[in-house]
């Protein structure tokens, strides 16, 4: 498996924040570390694993110091996601959508990308914190929590018995992520998301819904879909290896919810260009930058699938918004 890194130990100055920023804005979505208050060093080490069908993390550090996500880092980046973290070791102080949050060892928190959150980090009696997250779009989130409970309820810090189970199986899937094969991590993830949902239902005192095999395998292909639609050249027969899963049965998965593969893809990517050309921050940036941006090949491709599905043409389209 595929997996980066940020480790740093010293004075966090302007260079190692924009060396952050990079790092953090390419493999996950924008936003700021820095020291705690009156503390002007940091240690931190960060480890990505891009396991399929979702990334899992996990986050190191000795020092006491603060993340957090504003709306000028959520219009740079609209990166639309549920992030599901289990607190190993020391606690954290959590603030999202007015709800001040303290997840300590052993419990679990889900927060979303697309509203400003703030993580303070305390470090153990032994002087290190240690967290472990999986992050999931947040449409598939929402399929795999009660339908009365839906993602813009975030955050949730959840204590229950599920907790240890899936915080065991969130750790095997960090640790081991250079040895598992595609198909275990696969069942793993699975497996821990179940845990999840149980851990959701328990919370909100529902009955956790069963998602079949066929259904749970559906879900890993549209999260794969979701996380690679920018790749121009990727097509049905590269999800399907990916996956691990033949060409044949991706198409029957697709066909039960009536719709084709690549329909479902190409609507994820106009989908993704009429948010982009919703955003008055993006006025700037070319039709055909933006056709790119996407996975579409040429911006000729992408004036005629989006005249298409939304009757009338990209620009229009901005033109309108832009009005409005």
């Amino acid at each position: 498996m595929t997996t980066t890194s940020f480790s740093y130990k010293g004075p966090f100055g302007d260079s190692e924040r924009l060396r952050w920023a990079q790092f953090n804005s390419r493999e996950y979505y924008d936003g700021e570390i820095r020291p705690a208050v009156g503390r002007n060093e940091l240690e931190v080490n960060i480890e990505k694993s891009l396991s399929l069908p979702y990334p899992v993390s996990r986050a190191t550090s000795s020092s006491r110091f603060f993340y957090s996500r504003s709306w000028s880092n959520i219009r740079t980046n609209q990166a639309d996601v549920c992030v599901i973290r289990f607190m190993k070791r020391g606690r954290v102080s959590l603030f999202q959508n007015h709800h001040t949050l303290t997840v300590d060892s052993g419990n679990f928190a889900i927060t979303r990308s697309n509203t400003p959150l703030r993580i303070e980090f305390f470090p153990d009696s032994q002087g290190v914190s240690e967290m472990l997250f999986l992050s999931i779009p947040t449409l598939l989130m929402n399929s795999q929590i009660p339908e009365d409970w839906p993602a813009s309820n975030l955050p949730l810090s959840v204590d229950s018995e599920h907790c240890r189970p899936a915080g065991d199986i969130l750790e095997i899937l960090v640790r081991e992520r250079d040895s598992l094969l595609h198909e275990t991590a696969n069942h793993l993830t699975a497996a821990f998301l179940n845990e999840i949902r149980a851990m959701v239902a328990e919370s909100i005192g529902t009955v956790p819904r069963r998602i079949s095999a066929a259904d749970q395998r559906f879900e890993s292909v549209c999260a794969y879909l979701k996380l690679n639609y920018m790749n121009p050249a990727l097509n049905l027969n590269m999800t399907a290896q990916a996956c691990r899963i033949s060409p044949r049965y991706m198409c029957e998965l697709f066909s039960r919810h009536g719709i084709s593969f690549s329909d479902y893809l190409w609507d994820i990517r106009l989908t993704k260009v009429r948010e982009y050309l919703a955003n008055k921050g993006n006025k700037r940036v070319a039709i055909g930058v933006l056709a790119y941006r996407v996975g579409f090949k040429s911006s000729a491709h992408l004036s005629q699938m989006f005249r298409r599905k939304f009757g009338c043409a990209p620009r229009d389209y901005r033109s309108h918004a832009e009005a409005g």
